[in-house]
């Protein structure tokens, strides 16, 4: 086999391999002989079957076919080693000439990894605000717990809607100007009275109300209103309260241990405090997380052809307009009318910063040889298994997509390359103070998309 390497345009290859008639005649037999175990033909056994009868059964260019993907599988990693290249996708077959009589050439385009240059990614001394939780305490994590498990009875005939009941209505809406207002009837709708579950205005309006009665409330919708269907726009609900629920919170004490698990109000103490500590620990290594990635990205270089950026900007395009058809539970659904047909700056300047992100770890990953084991990836499947189980929402024989399973390949390794580099860092905490937590905060923003913040 002969190879000729020919470049398109930066990170982009064209590929030649190049096989003489022995080598590729070899190849077609071999297909020949593969394909033939597949067909039955009368008075022939499986494999004994003429070749001229295999071609017109399976038509000649699909044996070729055939062939070349033998050639390319067994050749590929050879040519591809001996250039010294770096690939970051599978190769796609440009074409063939089909011609196992002669020489026969079959050209690959191929997809090079961009150069990364690191900058300093071990030894980096990094300072973060320590997580002092100043607004949890024992008291208040009982009453949160109090409110989660403490249950709701159907009050009396002369209670009154008041934040925090949860109520059952029915509504109807319409916009002032007459245009249709979507999804703009109810009935029995049991939600909880607090204002963001309403239009603006709406829960004060309805505050005082008894089982039985009726209202109609005004909204004002204003214009930086998240749904632009309702964006600056005036409206009227009239609403028929059903029926009124109300909380009678358990006190702390035994049977609040009780229910939440617990032999006694001491175990059930120590138990909340292990979760403040875990607490602090998950949001102070969030910020580790943050600012060492930050800095580590910051000044590391990567140039991305544009094309590779296209390709992912369009790639998040598609993916952003697939979520909003989940979400809307509807593939006729408008919900995507205010997205461009095409990638616009924005987004290709998020798709770029997603693929500089993606390579400066990929390349730390390779020069520490981190990688992923077989057995961290089972540990943590059988652990999502049970998990669902344990829902309701899976069983024992489940199989898992192997969607799923490459996507939990490349979280569990980023977590692995991320633990990596905050050990290999010098952090010093600071102080919970605003000015900290600002600037936090801006490089938090700066890798927003990349990681969960804390």
């Amino acid at each position: 086999m002969k190879t000729q390497l020919e470049t398109i345009e930066e990170g982009k290859l064209k590929l030649v391999l190049e096989f003489e008639k022995n080598d590729s005649s070899k190849a077609y037999s071999y297909a020949l002989k593969n394909i033939s175990k597949d067909i039955k033909v009368p008075g022939f056994m499986p494999g004994k079957i003429p070749r001229t009868i295999i071609e017109d059964r399976v038509g000649k260019n699909s044996i070729q076919m055939y062939a070349v993907e033998k050639l390319v599988a067994d050749n590929l990693h050879k040519a591809v080693s001996e250039q010294k290249l770096d690939l970051i996708s599978k190769p796609v077959l440009e074409n063939s000439n089909f011609d196992f009589d002669n020489t026969l050439n079959i050209s690959l385009i191929l997809e090079t990894r961009p150069e990364v240059e690191l900058s300093q990614y071990k030894d980096l001394e990094v300072e973060i605000p320590k997580s002092e939780l100043k607004d949890v305490t024992i008291d208040s994590l009982l009453t949160d717990l109090s409110k989660q498990i403490s249950p709701w009875e159907v009050a009396d005939e002369e209670a009154i809607v008041e934040e925090g009941n949860i109520i059952t209505m029915d509504f109807e809406g319409k916009f002032i100007d007459g245009s249709e207002m979507p999804d703009h009837k109810g009935t029995d709708v049991r939600v909880k009275a607090e204002n963001e579950n309403f239009a603006p205005n709406v829960m004060e309006q309805l505050s005082g109300l008894k089982v039985g009665e009726s209202k109609k409330v005004q909204s004002s919708f204003p214009s930086d209103y998240p749904d632009d269907d309702f964006a600056s726009k005036e409206a009227t609900f009239e609403v028929t309260i059903k029926k009124i629920e109300k909380q009678s919170l358990i006190p702390p004490g035994e049977e609040l241990a009780e229910k939440a698990g617990q032999k006694d109000m001491e175990a059930l103490k120590k138990s909340l405090e292990f979760q403040m500590e875990k607490s602090k620990e998950n949001v102070e290594r969030s910020r580790k997380q943050a600012v060492v990635l930050n800095k580590i990205l910051s000044n590391s270089k990567v140039e991305i052809p544009a094309w590779l950026v296209e390709r992912e900007a369009k790639a998040q395009l598609e993916r952003e307009k697939a979520a909003r058809k989940e979400e809307s539970h509807d593939d006729n659904s408008d919900s995507n009318d205010d997205l461009p047909s095409e990638p616009d700056e924005k987004t290709k300047e998020t798709a770029k910063g997603k693929l500089k992100f993606n390579l400066v770890l990929a390349e730390i990953a390779r020069k520490e040889n981190i990688q992923l084991t077989n057995k961290e990836l089972d540990a943590y499947l059988n652990y999502w298994k049970q998990m669902r189980q344990m829902s309701g929402l899976g069983s024992p024989k489940e199989e898992i997509p192997q969607q799923i399973i490459n996507q939990m390949s490349e979280e569990l390794l980023f977590e692995k390359i991320t633990d990596w580099v905050i050990k290999q860092s010098k952090v010093t905490l600071l102080e919970e103070t605003e000015e900290n937590l600002k600037k936090l905060e801006e490089v938090q923003n700066s890798l927003t998309g990349f990681l969960a913040t804390n």
